[in-house]
């Protein structure tokens, strides 16, 4: 017969009772999760084994296809390419374009009352005019005007013009500076 002496304290039983307790929902967490583990590698060993079926099939589906997409890329390509070059041009010309109007409406706003255009002509950047002025210091005034605006140079009247007093036919030339050509009111 064996006797046993129960010589251990409460407190230090109720802690091997809870390592008991552990351990033993350690093993049973362990069972049941041991088939969940073993489900979920038999899953992605199947998603692996699909996937590698997969990319072959598209492989073999590709090389099928590869001859008749390389050509339609190729038509892409080359209708990319003629595209962007008309663009490039377009763009270059729009960038070398002189615009008359900003400059020709600051032209305009400086003609007097008392004087009539008659014919406005342009060559490059020169512009000549044919007109009739009622007096000669409308037209002086015309002229100071022009030479106030830093857009007009060269302004060229010839002196015969100035010879009458009153009804005068003139004809005149000026410059317009490139960069008041360029930019857009």
């Amino acid at each position: 017969m064996k006797i046993t002496i129960d010589l251990l304290p409460e407190t230090r039983k109720e802690k091997i009772r809870r390592q008991k307790r552990i351990r033993k929902i350690i093993q049973q967490q362990t069972l049941f999760l041991l088939p969940i583990f073993m489900l979920v590698g038999i899953l992605l060993a199947i998603d692996f084994i699909l996937l590698i079926q997969n990319d072959s099939s598209d492989k073999s589906y590709l090389l099928e296809d590869s001859q008749s997409s390389r050509q339609m890329l190729k038509s892409y390509e080359e209708i990319f390419s003629e595209v962007n070059q008309k663009v490039s041009r377009l763009d270059d010309f729009q960038k070398h374009h002189l615009s008359w109007f900003g400059a020709i409406e600051d032209f305009f706003d400086l003609i007097p009352q008392d004087i009539y255009l008659k014919e406005f002509s342009t060559k490059e950047n020169q512009v000549l005019l044919l007109g009739c002025a009622k007096d000669r210091a409308a037209l002086i005034d015309f002229q100071n005007k022009l030479e106030n605006v830093s857009c007009f140079e060269q302004i060229n009247i010839p002196i015969s013009n100035l010879v009458e007093k009153a009804d005068i036919d003139f004809q005149m030339d000026f410059y317009i500076k490139n960069d008041c050509l360029k930019q857009e009111k």
